[in-house]
């Protein structure tokens, strides 16, 4: 993980993001709007999310993200 700017961050591999949700990093939430995963880039930030204290974060930190249920169709 690694902030390109204000807006948006790099992440090791962004296949697996949703188009939009919200993200975990320390104790921070950080909202996005979209995902360019040809380039590992999550954009449209807003930090801060759910009240959360915005914080300084170091490139490497683990990126946490509460995925929503699938359901299984056999």
């Amino acid at each position: 993980m690694r902030f390109l700017n204000t807006n948006a961050v790099a992440v090791d591999n962004a296949s697996g993001f949703p188009i939009n949700g919200v993200i975990q990093i320390g104790e921070e939430q950080i909202s996005y709007s979209n995902v360019d995963r040809a380039y590992n880039i999550v954009s449209g930030l807003s930090r801060g999310f759910n009240g959360t204290p915005i914080v300084n974060h170091i490139p490497g930190e683990k990126i946490y993200i509460d995925l929503p249920a699938v359901l299984l169709l056999y």
